[in-house]
């Protein structure tokens, strides 16, 4: 469910934005989150010796460019419009997914009897623990969802102009949020409070912080014009109007 969400959002509304045909956005939608993915489990497999059960979104966030770079070769797309273009559908496919892990049973939080009462109606029965739990994943599904709108709306605000800064942004954005969350979620902890997770997620905002200042101080060092408004790709957008000379034209 969620890759053709993602893709009906690119393909319906944020590509005319940046100026992407129709085969181009679905070509580089479905390709770019499976890249992801598959790069998501090829990598969580490997830290994990070899065992994915467990794997986490937050282990490898802040490697997806890398997996991006050669989709951005391929379909000869500029990797700063690939950037701004598909990081929102990074929180579109986060909000379903967290959904699912409810019905998984895993990413849970705390049994309820740890929250204060006025927390307690929120509990979700888990039928592995037999107990009712703090709802982590929905928390986390609300929060990938906001912090999508906010990259969308950010874009919006500058015009659409390519910089390829949604990424960092909602990566420092990201891990900001599920460095709060992970002291609700039942992780074994391995310093204090803190959890091996929590500790992915301040790496993740570091880079996040860390990629931006260096980006406006290589721009600030390297003025150059703002790129222009690209003709919007005729692919499958039917047949080119013919202008005919009117009467006094004529």
């Amino acid at each position: 469910m969620a890759f053709p969400l993602c893709v009906l959002f690119n393909g319906l509304y944020y590509r005319r934005k940046y100026n992407l045909g129709n085969m181009k956005v679905v070509l580089v939608s479905m390709l770019g989150l499976n890249l992801t993915y598959v790069g998501l489990l090829l990598s969580v497999s490997i830290l994990r010796n070899a065992v994915v059960h467990g794997m986490n979104w937050v282990r490898v966030i802040g490697f997806v460019p890398l997996l991006w770079l050669p989709l951005a070769w391929a379909s000869k797309t500029k990797v700063k419009k690939l950037l701004d273009f598909l990081t929102p559908s990074l929180g579109i496919n986060n909000m379903i997914i967290h959904t699912g892990c409810i019905f998984a049973g895993c990413c849970c939080g705390f049994p309820i009897e740890r929250y204060p009462s006025w927390l307690q109606w929120m509990a979700i029965y888990n039928n592995q623990m037999k107990a009712y739990l703090f709802p982590t994943q929905l928390c986390e599904s609300f929060t990938c969802g906001l912090l999508a709108l906010v990259i969308v709306l950010w874009a919006r605000k500058k015009h659409y102009r390519t910089d390829g800064l949604a990424f960092p942004l909602y990566l420092a954005l990201f891990g900001a949020t599920r460095f709060i969350w992970e002291f609700f979620r039942d992780n074994p902890k391995i310093a204090g409070p803190l959890s091996e997770f929590s500790f992915w997620c301040i790496a993740w905002v570091v880079e996040g912080i860390v990629w931006i200042i260096l980006a406006k101080i290589y721009r600030k060092r390297h003025p150059v014009q703002p790129d222009p408004i690209e003709p919007p790709d005729l692919e499958d957008e039917g047949e080119p109007q013919v202008l005919r000379p009117t009467e006094g034209q004529a």
